[in-house]
This record gives C-alpha cells, sequence and structure tokens, in this order.
C-alpha cells in the first residue's frame, strides 16, 4: 500500500507545480486591461460557438438553412468563409490535432522536468505550454477531439468521394473500416492520444484557477470545479456530434440538457470569477447551451408539420434571449448575496466600527450565541441562520471583498465568524478562511494560518482543495524567500533561479577553501621535494585557486547587486571575505550589513550595499583590525631565510638582466660599426670591380675550349688525308 502512494503522490506534486507555475506565469504577464477581458471573453465565445453549432444537427430535424447558419458560429467555419482555401480533407486536420496534442504533451513533459530539477534557462517552454492549453483545452476543445476521433467517424461529408479513414490509407472508395488491417494502425493510437487529451483537458480545468482572492487577471478564479464540469459538457457534446447516427436523439438530448442545467446551478452556486464580468458571461453561455439543447429536443419532437421550419426558426430567436436571460440571473443571483451581505452589515455592532481600517482575524463582535439544545428545541433556528448554506456564505464572502472597500475587512472577519459557526465542517469555508487569512487579514500574525493549514493538511480534502493547499503553501514560501532575499514578493521561477545560484555560489566557496588547503599543503611538500615538477604543480594550483576564487566573488557581488536585502546572503560573503579574501574591513561591514538587516533597519542599508560606502565602525572592526597589526608585526620572521633566498633570487635575476642588455647593446653597436660600415663596404667594392671578372674568365674558357677542339679535329683530318 505505501509501495503505491509514492509514485501516486510523486505525479500529484508534478502536476500541482505545473499547474502552480502555469498560473503564476498568466499572472505574471497579464495585467487587468480591457484588451485582456475582450480577448478571454472572445475565447470563450469561440468555444461556445462549437458547443452550439455541435447541437443544431439535420440529423435532429433542424432544417438546412438553420443548421448552415449554424455551422458560421464555428470560429473554424468562419476562418475558412473568410480566407477562402480549396477543400481540405479531414485527415489533413487529424494529422494537425495530432501534432498538436503531441507538441502539448512533450512541452507538458519539459516543463516537469524543469520543475523537478530547479531549471530556469528554458522559460519559453512555460509560455508555449500556456498558450498551447488556451487554445487547445478552452477555445478549440470540441475541433480537437473531432478530429482526433476521425479514425472511426464514418459520417459521409458532402463532397462526393468519401473521406473517410478507409479512403485515405486504403484506396479512395473503400468502405469506412476503423478496425481494419491497414486501418487499426492508426485508429488505436488516435483513440489512446483522444483518451490522454480528454484527460489533460479535465485536469487542466480542475487546476485552472488562482487561490489569491486579490487577484484581478482575466479568468483567474477560486475553484476549477466549473470549469472541469463544463470539459465534462464539452466532451458529452463532442460524442453526441459523431455518434449522432448510433444512439437516441431525444434521450442523449435529454441527458445533456440536465447535465448542461447542472453546471449552470453549480455556477450561480459558486461564482467562481474573481471578476464578475466572467461570472456574467459564462452564466450566459450556459444558459445558451441549455435552450440549444432543449430547442433540440423540441425539433426532434415535434419536428413533422407544415409549420415546423417556421417554429424552428422561432425556438432559434429566442437564443440571443437566453443569453440575455443567464446575464440577468447571474446578476440577480449576485445581488441576492449582497443583500444578505446588507443585512449582517445591519446584524453587526454598529456602521460607525466600518469607518477605520482593524485587520485581522482577532475582531470579534459581541452576539447572543445560541447553544445546540435551545437550537434543537427551537423551531426557527434554520430561519435565524445567516447563510442559507456553506456555497452562500463562501460567496458572500468573496462578493464582498471584490467591493474593494478596505473599510469592510472588519465585516469580513464578522462574516466568517457566522459562517464558521453555522458550517464548522465546510471544506470550502476552511481553505477560504486560511486564504484570506494568508492574503487579505494582513494583521495576522503567521503563526495562525500556519496552524490551520497545518489542520488542512492532515484532513481528507478533496484533490481541488488539496491544489489550493499547496498553492498556498508554494505562495509562503515564496513570499518568505522573497522576504529574506529584500523583495516584496518572488515567484517560482525566480526562487529556483536564485536557489540555484545561491548553492552554486556556496558550493563554489566550499572549493575555494579545499583548493586553499590543498595549496597550502602542496606548498609544505615543496619544502621537502625541491623538483622542478612540484614547482610546476604549485603554480598551477596557485592559478587555479585564484581563478576559482575570482569567480565565487564575482558571483557573490551579483547576488548582492540584486538581493541587496539578504540577511543570509550579507553573512555568507562577510565568511568568504574572512576566510578565503583576508578582507577582514569588508567581512565587518558586510557582518554589520547582515545585523542591520536582521534588526529590520533595511530602508538605510540598500543604498549602502549599492554604493559601497566606508565600512562602519564596531567592535568587531576593531578587533579584526587589531588581529591583523599583531600578526604584521611578526610574520616576517616566520618564513625569515625563504625571504632571504627569494630577496637573493630577485637579485640575481635582475642583474643577470641588466647583464644581458648591457651585451646585447655592445653586440649591436659592434655589429652596425664594424661589420655593416666597415668591412661589408670593402667586401661590396670589391664585389663591384671583381663582378666581370667571373663572366670574362668563363668566357675565355669556352674560347679556349672551341679552339683546342678546332686543333684536335684539323690534325686528325690532315692525318688521315696524308694517309
Amino acid at each position: 500500500e505505501f509501495g503505491m502512494a509514492s509514485p501516486l503522490s510523486t505525479i500529484r506534486e508534478d502536476i500541482f507545480g505545473v499547474s502552480y507555475i502555469m498560473s503564476e506565469q498568466n499572472n505574471k504577464h497579464s495585467k487587468p486591461s480591457r484588451f485582456s477581458y475582450a480577448c478571454l471573453s472572445l475565447i470563450y465565445f469561440i468555444d461556445a460557438g462549437q458547443v452550439l453549432r455541435a447541437l443544431i444537427l439535420p440529423e435532429f430535424g433542424w432544417s438546412p438553412d438553420i443548421v448552415a447558419l449554424a455551422a458560421e458560429l464555428d470560429f473554424i467555419n468562419i476562418f475558412f468563409y473568410l480566407i477562402p482555401f480549396p477543400p481540405i480533407s479531414r485527415h489533413i486536420f487529424f494529422l494537425l490535432a495530432v501534432g498538436l496534442v503531441s507538441l502539448t504533451f512533450i512541452n507538458t513533459v519539459i516543463v516537469i522536468q524543469m520543475f523537478k530539477r530547479g531549471k530556469t534557462s528554458h522559460l519559453w517552454m512555460v509560455m508555449t505550454l500556456r498558450v498551447l492549453v488556451s487554445t487547445l483545452v478552452t477555445a478549440f476543445f470540441m475541433s480537437i477531439v473531432r478530429w482526433l476521433l476521425f479514425p472511426i467517424d464514418c459520417r459521409q461529408t458532402d463532397s462526393a468521394s468519401p473521406d473517410t479513414i478507409s479512403s485515405w490509407l486504403v484506396f479512395e472508395a473503400a468502405p469506412c473500416r476503423p478496425w481494419g488491417t491497414a486501418e487499426i494502425a492508426a485508429t488505436v493510437p488516435a483513440l489512446c492520444l483522444c483518451v490522454l487529451f480528454i484527460f489533460f483537458s479535465v485536469t487542466t480545468s480542475v487546476f485552472s484557477f488562482e487561490v489569491n482572492p486579490l487577484s484581478q487577471v482575466a479568468g483567474d478564479c477560486i475553484t476549477g470545479r466549473v470549469e472541469a464540469a463544463w470539459c465534462t459538457v464539452r466532451i458529452s457534446v463532442a460524442f453526441i456530434f459523431i455518434y449522432q447516427a448510433y444512439i437516441t436523439p431525444i434521450g442523449a438530448l435529454v441527458v445533456l440538457c440536465l447535465h448542461a442545467s447542472f453546471v449552470f446551478a453549480l455556477h450561480l452556486k459558486i461564482l467562481p470569477y474573481h471578476v464578475h464580468w466572467f461570472n456574467l458571461i459564462r452564466g450566459g453561455i450556459y444558459a445558451s447551451v441549455i435552450w440549444a439543447a432543449f430547442s433540440s429536443i423540441m425539433v426532434v419532437s415535434f419536428s413533422k408539420g407544415d409549420g415546423a421550419s417556421t417554429a424552428q426558426w422561432a425556438l432559434l430567436a429566442v437564443g440571443p434571449i437566453c443569453f440575455i436571460a443567464g446575464l440577468l440571473i447571474t446578476s440577480h443571483k449576485r445581488a441576492q448575496l449582497m443583500s444578505t451581505v446588507r443585512r449582517l452589515r445591519e446584524d453587526s455592532l454598529g456602521p460607525t466600527q466600518f469607518g477605520t481600517h482593524q485587520p485581522g482575524p482577532s475582531i470579534r463582535y459581541d452576539r447572543k450565541r445560541r447553544d445546540p439544545f435551545s437550537e434543537f428545541f427551537d423551531s426557527d433556528s434554520k430561519l435565524s441562520r445567516a447563510f442559507g448554506s456553506a456555497h452562500a456564505a463562501h460567496a458572500c464572502i468573496r462578493n464582498l471583498l471584490h467591493e474593494k472597500d478596505e473599510r469592510d475587512i472588519p465585516l469580513l472577519t464578522y462574516l466568517f465568524e457566522r459562517a464558521m459557526e453555522e458550517y464548522p465542517h465546510s471544506q470550502d469555508l476552511l481553505m477560504l478562511h486560511l486564504i484570506f487569512l494568508r492574503f487579505v487579514f494582513r494583521g495576522t500574525h503567521p503563526s495562525t494560518w500556519k496552524e490551520k493549514e497545518t489542520k488542512l493538511s492532515n484532513s481528507d480534502l478533496r484533490l481541488d482543495l488539496k491544489y489550493a493547499l499547496y498553492s498556498v503553501d508554494r505562495k509562503a514560501l515564496n513570499y518568505e524567500a522573497g522576504i529574506g532575499l529584500g523583495q516584496d514578493s518572488m515567484s517560482a521561477i525566480n526562487m529556483m533561479e536564485v536557489t540555484r545560484k545561491l548553492e552554486h555560489a556556496r558550493k563554489r566557496h566550499q572549493e575555494c577553501i579545499a583548493l586553499l588547503r590543498g595549496l597550502w599543503k602542496m606548498a609544505e611538500k615543496s619544502k621537502r621535494e625541491s623538483t622542478l615538477t612540484m614547482a610546476d604543480n604549485v603554480l598551477a594550483a596557485f592559478a587555479k585557486t585564484s581563478e576559482t576564487v575570482s569567480q565565487t566573488q564575482k558571483m557573490y557581488e551579483d547576488l548582492l547587486l540584486k538581493f541587496p536585502g539578504s540577511m543570509s546572503l550579507h553573512r555568507e560573503y562577510a565568511n568568504f571575505c574572512d576566510i578565503i579574501l583576508s578582507d577582514f574591513d569588508q567581512s565587518a561591514k558586510y557582518q554589520s550589513g547582515a545585523e542591520v538587516l536582521e534588526a529590520g533597519d533595511i530602508g538605510n542599508h540598500y543604498d549602502e550595499t549599492r554604493s559601497i560606502v566606508k565600512s562602519v565602525q564596531s567592535s568587531t572592526s576593531s578587533h579584526r583590525s587589531m588581529q591583523r597589526h599583531f600578526v604584521d608585526s611578526w610574520s616576517h620572521a616566520v618564513m625569515l631565510s625563504q625571504r632571504r633566498a627569494l630577496l637573493k633570487l630577485k637579485w640575481m635575476v635582475i642583474s643577470l638582466g641588466f647583464s644581458l642588455l648591457v651585451l646585447s647593446t655592445v653586440g649591436f653597436v659592434i655589429f652596425d660599426q664594424y661589420l655593416l660600415s666597415t668591412i661589408s663596404e670593402i667586401r661590396l667594392s670589391f664585389l663591384d670591380r671583381t663582378m666581370s671578372y667571373l663572366q670574362t674568365g668563363i668566357n675565355s674558357c669556352i674560347t679556349l675550349r672551341h679552339m683546342r677542339l678546332f686543333n684536335e679535329t684539323d690534325v686528325s683530318f690532315n692525318s688521315q688525308i696524308s694517309f
């Protein structure tokens, strides 16, 4: 049992970590602006258009004109309508979906490995994953699922030739056989990929929320349960769209209508988004989907008759009215919650207490409390409750916070007291209380919310609440790390980067200590073995030690420049200056700076660290100076013989260098004055005079040779004549 828990917990921690980093990067790169709100609203409308288009089909009895009009709700159809392309086969979209989903999975694995190893060199992978999730999971989920299910989709398209997996892999006119010999090689991997993508989409929907209630980023919500339920609705619609010919339409549509109604009710109960605008948009979309499913039920049931087409157009015309009705219902729900808040405001001790800011959970209100005995016999006990349910209390507290009035913080404390008294076992309220203690009630002592966090971590929580607890813990850890480094806040990516650099600096610090010890041991050994090889080794060790010390010092200086308010970093660099650099003044300065930071006087120390001013006089500095003067007083006598030998060697080197300089100067003068000026001129003049001698001698030799040969030839000829 324990062997199975470890891998599951590791996978859960990896999923939590990736979801947290993605939400953190989303908050870092997104600003609460009208443009971001408009972009996210457009994404929601694109998603809703694909769902509505899949509910208006000719198989349900809708007329062709209405089906053609509903097809224009799909963004893919709008895109190809505005930018005309030649007909594209469905297997092209299948390959595109496989590529995009595979890229998303590979990117997710890489980000998980980055998170586990603490690497921060490829942050663009996190941004890419966030874009892929927003595009594939939120905007084009329906299209991706339909394209991935292409191998088992045997529906005929409007084109003359069939467009199925068999016509693509076997031959053009082949009947659709998804489980054939050639087709199964594409069908099984596609189905596995589709299942993994659906699981990935539901998982990201569950964890796509921001626990910080003060966040105003577009799309941030307090829980991912509503988005996960909406994702299941989209999955149902996608399978109904593909298998409409094999199922009973009215039964599937009734189930889908009830499913969408459940999602809308859950949305009204929680109102998950921090920004109420997105609660309104989602409410209108859910109401439109419910009406589309109900309209399809009506069309399937009463599709025959002369006025069927007119009735269908009338049902379609009610769709925008249903969207507006969804907006109004959501707005009315929020108005009810705020009415409850106003009633409870009057129930508190008086409005004058809310004129001043008194943060913290320690503020309590005196009112008559009821024991369980009196509540049991009181038939009106339920009527005297402040909140109708734990979810109502949850929503009231969050909606009051989003009124953005700091004077309401004592009232928030009062609402929590009432809610926790009436629903003490609600995990959602306990988690929300922990979140408010961490982010909203700024006067809360850290031990208070840490105690509640420990109690919640030991209880059996739902998976989304476990992720919320994980997020609170990570944010607290990042906040404490940022305070320790002199920053107001720090993201998980920055924290991993700083941790890696600090660990690297500490390792180099220890390496410097080891190199210095090795250098002194080698120097002591060189006194016994005075060889050239030993001298080379000592010089090489000295060069390596010097280079490592310089790099480590540069690393510490960069960290101090980036994080001048880090007390631990000041202490470590003071230790480095003391032990490695033997710079006692700098060590005393940074040690005193760490004491200043520990005392809390941080503001005046930043400029001191950045500008490197004179060190602060302290008892530590005086003690270090006395030690240095004492060491300097007797250090010259420790290695007196070696010092004399070095001085003698120094003068020998200087003398030898001077002798070489004199010798080279004398040689140059002799070479210039005697060889180049006197002898060379005599030799050159001789060569000028005798230059023609060689040529004349050679010509004379040749002439004499010709004459001799001529005489010998003439004598031989005369002797032959006489004979």
